[in-house]
Formats: C-alpha cells, sequence, structure tokens
C-alpha cells in the first residue's frame, strides 16, 4: 500500500499526483477488469497493472522534476495544511524562499508566525484564520523574515477544500518570490514621482520667468526714466560738481590746515555768488566757536551773533546733530538802535564727522535768493572734505607728536639692546669656558663617554648660538645707529658655499634627507661682508634642516 504522502516528508506536488493516481487504479471498473481477464488472462493482470503502475511512476517523477524546476525559476513554492490533523507540507522552494533548507521540517504554525515581519503578522493571521474557520479563500501580501537577516516580500494565495458538511478539511496554495518586483515598482513610483516633480519644478520656472520678464521690462522702463531723470540732473550740477573738484583738489594737495580751508571758502563763495562764506571753528573744552576764515573779509562777520552756542540754541542744537540750519540774518544795529531793512539769507552747515563737530560752514546769500538742493549738495560735500582736512591735520599733529616719543623709545631700546648684549657675553663667555674645563678633567679621568661627549657638544652647539643671537643684537644697534663697517671682501662662491654646506648636509643625511645645490661654474667673484653673509647663509640651512 502507498505511504500518504502528507505524512511522510515529500514534496506535496508530488504526493497529491500519486493519491489521485493510486485512487484510480484502486477503483478498476470491473466491466473492464472482466474484459481484460478474457483478452490476456487473469493470471496476467497483476503483471499488467505493475508495468503500468511503473510507467506511471516514472511519468510521475519526470512532471514532479519538471515542476520543482518551474517552482525555482518562477519563485512559488507550494503548500498544504490539513485542517484536520494540523500537518503542513512545503515543497523544496517554498523552503528557499524563507532561507531554509528542503531537510528541515516544516515548522509550526507558531513558528511560521515568527517568520513573517512584525509589522505584517496580524493581517496575516487574521486573514489565515478566516480561511481555516470560514472557507474564505485569500490572496495577501505580506513581508517575512529570513534567518539572515534578509526581509522579502510574498505574495500567498490559498484555496479550501470542504467536505459533505461544508467543513474546511484542507488549505493549499502558493507562495511566490515577488520582492524583486516590488523593488521595480517602488523604482519606477520614485522615477515617476521625480519625473512629476520635475514637471512641476519646470512648470513653476516657466510661470517664474515670465513674471521675471515682466518685472525685467518694467524696471527696464523705470530704469530709463530714471536715466532721463538723472541726465537732466547731471547737467544742472556739471558746474558744481566741477567747483567741487577744484575745491577736493585743493584739501588733498596738502596737509596746511589754513590753506585749505581758506581755498574752501574762497570757492564757495565765488560757485555759490555769496555775499559772505565763513568757517568758525569749535573751540576745544568750551561751548564757543570763533571764525577763523572767511571770504570776502570787509563784509561783517558772525561771532556777534554766534560767539556763545548757549545763546541760540534754536541753530545750535541741530548743528551738533549734524543737520544744518537755513534762517534769515538781521544786520547789524545802526547808531540810533534801528535795523536795516533788507535782510540776508543764511545757511550753516556742521562740519562733522563720527567724533563729533568740528565747526560750522556759515554762507550769506542777498535777501531774494536761497539755496536749492543741488547747492545744498554742493555745501554737504565741501563740509566733508572740511572735516576731513581738520582730521588729518589733528592726526597728522598727533603723528608728529608720537614720532618724537617713538624716537626717544627707539632711543631707549637702543641703548637696552647694547647694555644687555654685553651683559649677557660675560656670562655665555664663562659658560663656554666651564663646559670646556669640565670635557677636559672628566677626558684626563677617562670618564667621558659617548653620552656625554654628546651633551657636551650640545651644550657647545647651544653656546655658540647664544653667542650669534648676541652678537647679532649687538649688529643690530649697531646697524640701527649707522656705526656699522663692513670688512668687504671678494668671494669665490664656488669654494665658500662648499665648505659651509658639507655639515648641513651630513646633518641632513642623518634625517633621512637630501640637501643639493647648483653652482654655475662662471660665477663672478662676489664683493660683501663675509661674517654677515655666512650668518645670513647659515640661518637658511639650519630652517631648511628643521
Amino acid at each position: 500500500m502507498e505511504p500518504n504522502p502528507l505524512t511522510t516528508k515529500s514534496d506535496p506536488n508530488v504526493g497529491q499526483i500519486k493519491r489521485e493516481t493510486t485512487n484510480s487504479f484502486n477503483l478498476i471498473d470491473p466491466h473492464l477488469y472482466t474484459l481484460l481477464a478474457a483478452a490476456i488472462g487473469e493470471q496476467h493482470i497483476p503483471q499488467l497493472l505493475q508495468q503500468l503502475n511503473q510507467a506511471l511512476e516514472a511519468q510521475l517523477q519526470y512532471n514532479a522534476a519538471n515542476l520543482k524546476a518551474a517552482q525555482r525559476v518562477t519563485h512559488v513554492g507550494y503548500w498544504e495544511f490539513d485542517a484536520l490533523t494540523k500537518q503542513i507540507s512545503w515543497s523544496e522552494e517554498l523552503f528557499r524562499i524563507f532561507g531554509l533548507t528542503p531537510e528541515q521540517p516544516e515548522p509550526s504554525m507558531a513558528e511560521h508566525l515568527q517568520q513573517i515581519h512584525p509589522d505584517d503578522r496580524d493581517i496575516w493571521s487574521s486573514t489565515v484564520q478566516a480561511a481555516i474557520q470560514h472557507g474564505t479563500p485569500y490572496a495577501i501580501e505580506f513581508r517575512i523574515l529570513r534567518s539572515d537577516g534578509a526581509v522579502r516580500t510574498i505574495e500567498a494565495k490559498a484555496e479550501v477544500d470542504l467536505n459533505a458538511a461544508n467543513q474546511v478539511v484542507r488549505l493549499f496554495g502558493t507562495c511566490q518570490d515577488i520582492t524583486e518586483r516590488k523593488q521595480l515598482e517602488e523604482a519606477l513610483r520614485t522615477q515617476l514621482q521625480k519625473e512629476q516633480t520635475l514637471s512641476r519644478i519646470i512648470l513653476a520656472l516657466a510661470f517664474e520667468q515670465a513674471e521675471l520678464s515682466q518685472q525685467v521690462r518694467r524696471l527696464n522702463q523705470q530704469l530709463e526714466e530714471q536715466v532721463e531723470a538723472r541726465a537732466a540732473e547731471l547737467r544742472l550740477a556739471f558746474y558744481f560738481e566741477a567747483t567741487l573738484k577744484r575745491i577736493t583738489d585743493e584739501v588733498r594737495d596738502s596737509l596746511d590746515e589754513a590753506q585749505i580751508l581758506q581755498t574752501a571758502v574762497e570757492e564757495l563763495a565765488l560757485a555759490l555768488n555769496l555775499s559772505q562764506c565763513t568757517i568758525a571753528l569749535t573751540q576745544r573744552g568750551a561751548n564757543t566757536t570763533m571764525i577763523r576764515y572767511q571770504y570776502p573779509d570787509t563784509t561783517p562777520t558772525a561771532p556777534e551773533m554766534m560767539a556763545q552756542d548757549s545763546e541760540f540754541p534754536e541753530f545750535t542744537q541741530p548743528l551738533l546733530r549734524g543737520e544744518y540750519a537755513h534762517y534769515c540774518r538781521l544786520p547789524p544795529l545802526a547808531g540810533d538802535g534801528t535795523t536795516a531793512i533788507d535782510l540776508s539769507s543764511c545757511l550753516a552747515y556742521p562740519i562733522w564727522d563720527d567724533q563729533g563737530t568740528l565747526g560750522t560752514l556759515w554762507l550769506y546769500k542777498p535777501p531774494e535768493q536761497s539755496f536749492n538742493y543741488l547747492e545744498l549738495r554742493l555745501v554737504q560735500q565741501v563740509a566733508n572734505q572740511c572735516a576731513i582736512a581738520l582730521r588729518q591735520s589733528h592726526l597728522y599733529q598727533a603723528a608728529q607728536f608720537h614720532a618724537q616719543e617713538l624716537e626717544s623709545l627707539n632711543q631707549m631700546k637702543d641703548e637696552f639692546l647694547s647694555t644687555v648684549s654685553h651683559e649677557l657675553r660675560a656670562p655665555m663667555a664663562n659658560i663656554k669656558m666651564a663646559t670646556q674645563m669640565l670635557e677636559m678633567v672628566l677626558t684626563a679621568q677617562n670618564r667621558l663617554d659617548p653620552r656625554s661627549s654628546r651633551y657636551f657638544k650640545i651644550l657647545k652647539d647651544e653656546c655658540d648660538r647664544e653667542t650669534h643671537l648676541i652678537n647679532d643684537l649687538l649688529d643690530l644697534s649697531r646697524l640701527e645707529s649707522g656705526q656699522v663697517e663692513l670688512n668687504l671682501t671678494a668671494l669665490d662662491l664656488n669654494e665658500w658655499i662648499p665648505l659651509l654646506v658639507k655639515p648641513f648636509q651630513e646633518r641632513a643625511r642623518n634625517q633621512d634627507q637630501q640637501l643639493s645645490y647648483h653652482l654655475a661654474p662662471d660665477l663672478p667673484y662676489l664683493t660683501t661682508d663675509a661674517s654677515y653673509l655666512e650668518r645670513i647663509v647659515t640661518e637658511l640651512l639650519h630652517n631648511a634642516c628643521k
């Protein structure tokens, strides 16, 4: 009797085919059996049935092999679940899909649940339970966790066999690994999203470009209008710009405060056709201003009116804030205490910088005239130039004072360097002599080992280095005082350089370095002070070998 394929470790596909074939031969039609007995004899029927069974078994194995191959190619596994015995049967491909080997036993329902991704376990359990309890076929997708940590996506389909009482007796179905398909779908979805995003960006850029084009056209039109207006304004301001250039040139060509400010009042008076132009400078530490420069000299000036700032707060407060004041000036009183009928138009403009008010520009016109925008701008620019000139003059005076102080400090420094250098030479000479004497004593006593010799060499080198530094300080002091006399000699560089570089080449080799030089064979003699040149080249070689 054939063993039940659902109770043995075999492919459920093969068991299904064998079960159907065996049952068909156990139920041979009696009429067919009678015909076979009459044709070949009843004693030959078992042999014929055996041959037929062998042929069918071979065909069955062939079909099963083809089915396994098809499952491997399509990544489809077959399974069965006996609802009565609770036994599960898997095909070999289903084992491979779940990352298991076909030699292992089929997992239990609890073990199989652990293979499902935690986020998909609830839907998987409810779907399977609905199929077992209510006979509902299903087709779902879920993720699994392999033992190697890989996450795969599975598409599962199941059908149900019912008995006569409409009860579930068997579930069977397939599981297909659709991970690659899902990845491809995700890639396509991502690509589609990128293309949609790109399309939206392109469309937005197109709208933005159109809007920018309209803005550019509007701005171009506005710019053309502004250029035309500016050109007209520049034509009107050309004369004042030429005047400002002359004043600026005068301001920049000299550090003489008196010459600069006097030139400024003269140029302003002539350019603006003023009746009078003056500059009053603020007195340091006092609240008064004093007129220092004016043009022309014969007209009445303003000291009487602005001698004390506190007397005219309505005028002085705006000036202290860097603002100008425009008002009418009364002429001086007549002998009988009355004033003349005509008035003067007066403009007070502060000479101002970031440190405060330095003075005031006073400009006077006849009463029927006033100051327009272009004239105010010219006065402002001249006031700025006057502020620069005053500040430069103050800085120049301060620089002269500091220069004298620096010269005095430099002389003190030179004296200090000379004194320190002379004071340091004596200790260094004593240290060098003591080192030599100690070396001689140890040598005489045969106590001078290689390590001590190396330490003595370091002491000698450092003493020589400090001596050179002291000599350099003395030479620096002599150079700054102009007391150095060079001992000029003619040097043959082709002989002098190799002797100087040789110890540094040995030093470089000890440090795994390479020091090379190149001298042209036809170099002329160099006339210089050999001692100073040696110091310079030696210092450069020291730095190169560090």
